[in-house]
């Protein structure tokens, strides 16, 4: 569940901030689009989702362990997954606005917030996370049916150039 947990985390971030935070900006100017694009972006309901899919994965897991849990157990441990994301989500935006600061220019930022606030900028937004899902789904899919390819042409190379592991 952790890694299912940080992964959902990591692609939240590509695309979405909270507003009023601190952000290590290079420059004021610089420090105010990006707030203002966090504002555009919404990150306070992205949290949410996702702490609603943390807080129902937490509880699946619980009930593997515990087939007895009661509904007030699996209410609470959802409202303190909700609780905790919420608590720390200033924490993980002040670690990730100096990454939109180091990328992307203030221009780049403007257009950024312009094009999230179009309606194909807030279905990126919407669709996002669960494209990446995807695509991760299918990559490790993917990886996995060449390894055995890439094990070979390895053992092979290693051999034919008289490397012994």
């Amino acid at each position: 569940m952790c890694s299912w947990i940080i992964r959902c985390v990591m692609l939240a971030t590509l695309v979405v901030m909270v507003a009023g935070i601190p952000v290590r900006a290079q420059d004021a100017g610089t420090q105010k689009a990006i707030v203002e694009m966090f504002q555009v972006i919404g990150l306070m309901k992205m949290i949410d989702q996702m702490a609603n899919v943390a807080g129902e994965e937490s509880v699946r897991q619980m009930k593997q362990n515990h087939s007895n849990l009661s509904a007030r157990a699996s209410s609470i441990i959802k409202e303190e997954v909700t609780t905790v994301f919420r608590e720390n989500a200033p924490k993980l935006m002040a670690l990730v606005a100096p990454i939109y600061a180091k990328y992307f220019s203030k221009k780049e930022i403007e257009e950024l917030t312009v094009f999230y606030s179009t309606t194909a900028g807030q279905k990126t937004i919407n669709v996002l996370p669960r494209l990446f899902q995807e695509m991760m789904i299918l990559s490790d899919k993917w990886a996995q049916g060449i390894l055995p390819d890439i094990e070979e042409r390895i053992k092979q190379r290693l051999h034919e150039e008289g490397i012994k592991l």
